[in-house]
């Protein structure tokens, strides 16, 4: 698939009503051998920045991609660190792309607050802020991917 489509994948299942995290995850899953219905009981404690405004849901979707993709199963140091500044890159372009990458930030709400969080619903904060989140965070961990030569 190219990059286009799995953004517009994701971009599908987030329409669908699936979180943020429960719609980047679940695009890349099928392709990386796992079964999209277990990436999205997998993800789906995570949108919302885990429903406490914490790293945005889509950040940590394409984390739970890269982890599927290129993360390890044995402990060894080096592969250990190695991973661990592929996540920071993620984290640094979705950032820079994002402006943020906690959901609060990104929303400028309280997301446990329910008055914050419908009067952002309406306003159009959410139909706005949180696909663009799900597309930069599919395309940034795609073009990893690509780059590791992976998909």
């Amino acid at each position: 698939m190219d990059s286009k489509a799995y953004q517009d994948d994701a971009l599908k299942l987030f329409d669908e009503g699936f979180n943020c995290a429960q719609s980047v995850f679940a695009a890349f899953a099928p392709a990386l051998g796992l079964k999209r219905d277990h990436a999205l009981r997998i993800a789906s404690a995570f949108g919302g920045g885990m429903n406490i405004g914490s790293t945005c849901g889509a950040l940590t979707g394409a984390m739970m991609v890269l982890g599927l993709a290129a993360g390890f199963h044995a402990y060894d140091p080096q592969i250990k660190d190695s991973f661990a500044g592929l996540n920071r890159d993620l984290i640094k372009r979705f950032q820079e792309e994002a402006g943020h990458i906690d959901c609060r930030d990104i929303l400028q709400i309280d997301p446990t607050d329910a008055r914050q969080k419908q009067a952002a619903r309406e306003a159009g904060v959410l139909a706005e802020r949180c696909p663009r989140c799900v597309w930069i965070a599919t395309g940034n961990v795609l073009s990893m991917l690509q780059e590791l030569d992976i998909v």
